[in-house]
């Protein structure tokens, strides 16, 4: 994997994980650009799975991308001082919040939390909207290809399964007998019918399809992401 596609993955995963970055920044202030730059709308597509191994897998090819990266620079431009605003609203309640606990008032401790929760509540309305805007930019059926993908990102397997519709079942399956084909040693053999049962799952027609796509367009897509981000 390049340097890029791996810059690309650990946003991604950087925020699946520990959520944004934006929430402990400071309230905007009166000199906050207007406009997001090239790093935070990458941050902000990333949050949404607009991420380029995603995309690829989903049937979007390199030609399809600076569209889809303009689509997305005009829905966080549109809406960039309501994010900012919708942030700086959550870190002034978690202030407030503290210095209530700090002081133990307990009236003050309620009212600070109900706050807290309303500005965290607006917040996820607004990247709900957002997550829509930017869903808009590709074509349905990709679409559903991607909220698969988001759906199955818990399961914590590569990204080539992802794009997989299973029962929970047989992601429990899959994981276990991926786990055990894939730790194996040498000159150690994993159990035939656990490979048979990997197997089955391996090659998959969207798991197949999935994996070449990567194969073929993962680097061309982390470039053309690049060329196409505002500098």
């Amino acid at each position: 994997m390049s340097k890029v596609r791996q810059s690309f993955m650990g946003i991604a995963v950087a925020i699946a994980l520990h959520g944004s970055p934006s929430h402990a920044t400071a309230a905007t202030t009166m000199d906050e650009p207007v406009a997001p730059n090239g790093s935070e709308i990458l941050i902000e597509m990333a949050r949404h799975q607009h991420v380029p191994e995603l995309l690829c897998m989903t049937g979007v090819t390199p030609s399809q991308v600076p569209a889809i990266v303009q689509h997305a620079t005009d829905t966080l431009t549109d809406r960039w001082a309501s994010i900012l605003a919708a942030r700086a609203g959550v870190v002034a309640a978690r202030a407030t919040l503290s210095a209530a606990l700090a002081n133990d008032q307990q009236a003050a401790i309620v009212a600070a939390q109900s706050a807290l929760a309303d500005a965290e509540s607006s917040l996820t309305i607004l990247y709900n909207e957002i997550r829509n805007a930017l869903d808009a930019g590709i074509e349905s059926g990709k679409r559903g290809v991607l909220q698969t993908i988001r759906i199955n990102q818990r399961q914590g397997l590569p990204l080539e399964y992802l794009s997989m519709s299973l029962p929970d079942e047989s992601w429990v399956e899959l994981r276990k007998v991926f786990a055990e084909v894939t730790t194996v040693q040498d000159p150690d053999v994993p159990d035939p019918a656990v490979l048979q049962i990997f197997y089955i799952y391996d090659t998959n027609p969207a798991v197949t399809e999935a994996r070449s796509r990567l194969s073929i367009y993962g680097s061309q897509m982390s470039i053309a992401f690049v060329n196409a981000l505002p500098q």
